[in-house]
């Protein structure tokens, strides 16, 4: 009886052993795998952390396996229609290489678990370190702080590395092309000798490139600084276009900056003494107003100088004849107010280069050649004046000044005298007009 009891109670055991077992397996054909539609990896923030997407049924979470190895659940976007959409991103970093991912649906009621998806494979590649351009050993510089140029994956930013330190960087760069170009200026001096320039770019999500090509360029002296005066205005010229006078290294080019714009630009005549002397006109009238100029040197090779000495200026507009409010009312003449408008001069840029000083041996520039080159400029000899165009500004042109200046207020004097005329003829008809209206008057009443 006892042993009876015993077998029954076995055999339910095992029967209900059995039921566990064989009841995941019946579930879990029930439920269909999901779908992997797609692995993107085209934007930068993806490139490590592939964005997965697919499809599976309605009340199914999904499973994520990469390499094999579970890693985390995707994100559900629950829709009507009876399918549901995933998607899903690592949230660190995957190693580069060869992966493959997979996923399993798991039914939210049952628990039941479908069999995996497809495997897909995908690799991670090595950020693209960037490219640099310039400056390199044959570029001609004498900048402290010259731009280091290149180009470098879109959507990454560029550490620069100067002589094997940290200099600095860039921000996030992005062109639609999937290259952007960058241009990085050091924010210290440079020292005049040899330098090493590389980079590194790194992406949104952190990630870092490898070593960029490495330049190598020399920071040579600075071109000596041209030396310019006062703007000069004389018979051949106007206030609206006046002279810009000084002196430049021979055998250099001259780049004038009017208001911070590049204004023109022109090779000296040289000089025996190896300074020549210059006077640029602006090609078009300036505003009236203040200004400022300032100029540039160039070599033959290109290698440019530093600023000149800053000269501000003003450009004056001659007043027009006032009419007083009475006078132009009795001759219905009504002026118009004039508003001439205040023009408003850019701040001028901190210079934080150093400037190195020439030599003698570069440029002979001492106190009496300079004020020789200077007589030259504003007192041309006749020799000199048909070659060099140098400008007269002697006692004639004063006199010219004075002579002009006394023409114009005696045609001022003239025109109010013209007006104080004008207003006493007027009073004096209209008295004559009210004496014969008062007599017609006493007429009309007798």
């Amino acid at each position: 009886m006892f042993k009876g009891i015993k077998s029954i109670f076995l055999l339910f055991i095992l029967a209900l052993l059995c039921n566990i077992i064989t009841v995941p397996g019946v579930f879990a054909s029930s439920v269909n795998p999901p779908v992997i539609l797609s692995i993107d990896q085209q934007e930068a923030r993806h490139l490590a952390r592939p964005l997965v997407t697919g499809l599976t049924l309605a009340n199914t979470e999904v499973l994520i396996y990469i390499d094999g190895i579970f890693h985390s659940n995707a994100w559900i976007n629950q829709a009507d229609t009876g399918t549901d959409n995933f998607y899903f991103q690592p949230p660190e970093l995957l190693a580069e290489g060869r992966h493959t991912i997979m996923a399993k649906a798991r039914d939210r009621t049952s628990l039941a678990m479908s069999a995996p998806s497809s495997e897909w494979e995908f690799f991670i590649t090595p950020l693209p370190a960037p490219s640099l351009i310039a400056p390199h050993e044959a570029t001609v510089t004498g900048q402290v702080k010259p731009f280091i140029t290149g180009l470098t994956l879109s959507g990454t930013k560029v550490h620069v590395f100067i002589d094997n330190k940290l200099n600095g960087g860039t921000d996030i760069m992005n062109h639609e092309s999937g290259t952007a170009n960058f241009a990085y200026r050091p924010f210290l001096n440079l020292a005049v000798g040899e330098h090493t320039a590389w980079a590194i770019a790194e992406d949104v999500s952190g990630r870092k490139s490898r070593i960029s090509n490495k330049l190598r360029f020399r920071v040579e002296e600075p071109m000596p600084a041209p030396i310019i005066y006062e703007p000069v205005v004389n018979s051949r010229t106007n206030v609206a276009q006046p002279f810009i006078t000084g002196l430049a290294k021979n055998d250099t080019a001259v780049r004038v900056f009017i208001d911070h714009k590049l204004n023109g630009h022109f090779s000296v005549v040289n000089h025996e003494s190896g300074t020549a002397n210059f006077a640029y006109q602006p090609f078009l009238e300036l505003t009236p107003g203040p200004h400022l100029v300032y100029t540039t040197a160039l070599d033959s090779r290109g290698k440019e100088s530093a600023w000149s000495n800053i000269v501000y200026f003003t450009v004056n507009r001659l007043a027009e004849p006032a009419i007083s409010a009475e006078a132009a009312e009795e001759t219905s003449i009504r002026p118009e107010p004039e508003i001439i408008p205040e023009p408003v001069i850019e701040p001028i840029p901190e210079e934080t280069e150093k400037t190195i000083e020439p030599s003698p041996e570069e440029v002979d520039i001492s106190d009496e050649a300079v004020s020789e080159e200077i007589q030259d400029i504003i007192s041309p000899t006749e020799e000199q004046g048909e070659d060099t165009g140098l400008i007269d500004e002697g006692k004639e042109s004063q006199s010219k000044l004075q002579l002009n200046l006394i023409i114009f207020l005696l045609f001022l004097a003239a025109v109010i005298a013209w007006i104080f005329w004008v207003n006493r003829e007027l009073i004096k008809e209209r008295r004559e007009q009210g004496k014969e209206k008062d007599k017609k008057d006493k007429i009309n009443l007798r």
